[in-house]
C-alpha cells in the first residue's frame, strides 16, 4: 500500500476499483498479480510491485479465504513492465496506482443523500472518486436486478 513517504508522482495514472461488497474488487487485484506471474509471456508483460499486501491478496483470492480488511481504500503502486524480445522491450513500461475500495464504503457513498458533485469529498473514497483517472465498476454477475 502507498503511504505519504512512498506516494507516486502526481502524474501517475490512478485507477479505482469500485463496487458493492463481494463484487470481486480485491479478487481482481489478486488475479492481476497472479496473471503477471504465470502468464507474462502470453500477456506480453509482468506486474512489479513493492507491496507485502499484494501477495497476501493473491493467495487469499486463490485459496477462497479473501476477507475484508476493514480499510476504506487500499492503494497499490504497480509497475507494468513489458515483455522483452531479446534485449528489446515490446512496449514502454507503465506505472499506475490501483485503488481498491471497501464495498461497505462504496455502498455508503452511493447511499449518501447529497450527490458527490454537490459536496466536498469527505472521505478517502469520495476523494478517490473525484480525483481518479478511471473507475472500473465491478458487479457480481450473480446479483439480482434489485441488488
Amino acid at each position: 500500500m502507498t503511504t505519504a513517504a512512498t506516494a507516486p508522482p502526481i502524474d501517475v495514472p490512478r485507477v479505482l476499483l469500485f463496487g458493492h461488497r463481494g463484487a470481486g474488487k480485491s479478487a481482481l487485484v489478486g488475479a492481476l498479480l497472479r496473471a503477471g506471474e504465470l502468464q507474462g509471456e502470453a500477456l506480453r508483460g509482468e506486474v512489479l510491485h513493492s507491496s507485502d499486501e499484494l501477495p497476501r491478496l493473491r493467495d487469499a483470492a486463490y485459496s477462497g479465504k479473501l476477507e475484508s480488511t476493514g480499510t476504506e481504500l487500499s492503494s497499490f503502486v504497480l509497475r507494468l513492465r513489458p515483455w522483452r524480445v531479446g534485449t528489446r522491450a515490446v512496449a514502454d513500461p507503465l506505472t499506475v496506482v490501483l485503488d481498491d475500495c471497501s464495498g461497505a464504503a462504496a455502498e455508503a457513498l452511493l447511499e449518501h443523500p447529497t450527490p458527490i458533485t454537490q459536496r466536498e469529498p469527505d472521505s478517502p473514497l469520495a476523494r478517490a472518486v473525484v480525483e481518479t483517472d478511471a473507475i472500473v465498476l465491478l458487479v457480481d454477475a450473480a446479483s439480482t436486478p434489485a441488488e
